[in-house]
């Protein structure tokens, strides 16, 4: 069960739920349940014979909507369940403990390996870039610790073949960061139409920067909140605080930072009616430090 379904527009408040309210929206949303279905549900909890997965657990525990709080406890104190969580976030003791790591060791050399193969048919690229990246990645500890992130480890690939970085033995995540953000300001101003092929960073930056304000903000606003699920409402807040910036919601969303989410039962296609997130929580730390320094 995804912390990102557990929101005030599919839960009001005002209400007591219970774990048949939790089956029938998360698992048979368009279908009413009969009574019996209702009954022999409730039979199979009693008989501890559910497995519930709570994913996320962190990220909902420190914002939980209070009418939902009675049924989690029901559920972690009463019910079979498996939790993933950050550490910090789990007070309840555990029979056992599992750590997922993301990547291993050698899924990242397999992974780079497979990225460049790629690259190599399609542009005849030097099959050497790999052991270049790798060394790279060895090498400086903090890179090599996010490289286990997948998502991460996707645009390192993709950054390194977009940049001169064969010169390059030490690289600081601050940097990383940095330079994957510069990247995708450049790939924004493309879809734009904007020639950037000439212009330093400082101008790209300068082209983006109602952009790069508006994310700074909106990433800030959202730590302070405790909140990784970013609403259209936040996302409308931080636009209006930002009075002196000329920000586009719209157009700030296709610099490929924030990813999608839709909770609604029908869907929307309208883009600034959507759920947002950043792409990976270290960004969103990443962008509210920027906007700390600025």
């Amino acid at each position: 069960m995804g912390k990102r379904r557990l929101t005030d527009s599919r839960y009001p408040p005002g209400k007591r739920y219970s774990v048949n309210h939790l089956l029938e929206n998360e698992y048979f949303p368009c279908d009413e349940l009969s009574h019996e279905q209702i009954k022999h549900f409730k039979e199979l909890c009693n008989k501890g014979q559910v497995l519930w997965i709570l994913d996320g657990y962190d990220e909902f525990a420190q914002n939980i909507p209070e009418q939902l709080k009675d049924v989690f406890d029901h559920v972690r104190e009463t019910q079979h369940h498996i939790l993933t969580s950050r550490p910090y976030a789990i007070e309840s003791s555990y029979d056992v403990k599992l750590e997922i790591t993301g990547f291993t060791n050698d899924n990242i050399v397999k992974y780079v390996q497979q990225f460049f193969d790629q690259i190599t048919k399609e542009i005849n690229n030097d099959s050497s870039e790999i052991q270049k990246l790798l060394r790279l990645l060895k090498n400086n500890s903090s890179i090599w610790g996010v490289a286990h992130i997948p998502v991460n480890l996707e645009l390192i690939c993709s950054l390194w073949c977009n940049n001169d970085w064969k010169k390059t033995t030490v690289l600081t995540l601050t940097v990383l960061y940095d330079n994957i953000i510069e990247w995708q300001c450049r790939r924004y101003l493309t879809k734009k139409n904007i020639n950037h092929e000439y212009i330093t960073k400082s101008d790209v930056y300068d082209k983006c920067n109602a952009e790069l304000q508006f994310l700074e903000y909106l990433a800030f606003k959202g730590m302070e909140c405790n909140k990784i699920m970013l609403t259209p409402a936040i996302l409308n807040e931080a636009k209006d605080d930002l009075k002196s910036v000329a920000v586009n919601i719209a157009q700030t969303l296709k610099m490929g930072i924030l990813k999608s989410y839709d909770d609604t039962a029908t869907g929307t296609q309208n883009q600034t009616e959507k759920q947002y997130y950043f792409v990976h929580l270290s960004f969103q730390e990443h962008f509210a430090a920027r906007h700390l320094l600025n």
